[in-house]
């Protein structure tokens, strides 16, 4: 019986042996592939840090560059806005010139229709002074 029981204790001390070698194996197996992820996450971690660096700098350059553009833009429509303020101002004065020289005009023309008349009128009475004078002259002859 004891022999029997030798037995299954060295059946026992041999199963053992190999369950903690597997055991051991299962451990460094383990410590591998946890080492493994967390290589793996703080790779991707760091390269995602380093996107969003990368992006982030990116988005800074482009909002300066955006305000630049945009100052240069407000710049070139305020130099449009006094073209087009002068511009205007110009229209609406070649506007008062152009009723100016409407007026003008109706005032000559008025002028001239008035000197015509004043003409006419002294031509008239030049014309009554001479047929007078003429008349005046048979009148005298006669006599």
């Amino acid at each position: 019986i004891m022999a029997g029981m030798d037995e299954h204790i060295e059946a026992y001390k041999q199963i053992r042996v190999t369950q903690n070698s597997e055991r051991k194996q299962l451990r460094e197996e383990c410590l591998e592939s946890v080492s493994e992820l967390c290589q793996t996450m703080l790779y991707d971690v760091r390269s995602g840090v380093a996107k969003i660096y990368t992006n982030q700098k990116k988005i800074k350059d482009s909002t300066l560059e955006l305000q630049q553009s945009s100052l240069q833009f407000n710049s070139k429509i305020e130099k449009w806005i006094k073209k087009y303020n002068s511009l205007n101002s110009s229209l609406r004065g070649l506007g008062d010139i152009r009723n100016w020289a409407q007026a003008m005009k109706k005032d000559l023309h008025q002028i001239s229709d008035n000197l015509e008349e004043i003409v006419d009128f002294k031509k008239s009475q030049q014309m009554k002074q001479t047929n007078s004078t003429n008349n005046d002259e048979e009148n005298d002859n006669d006599a």
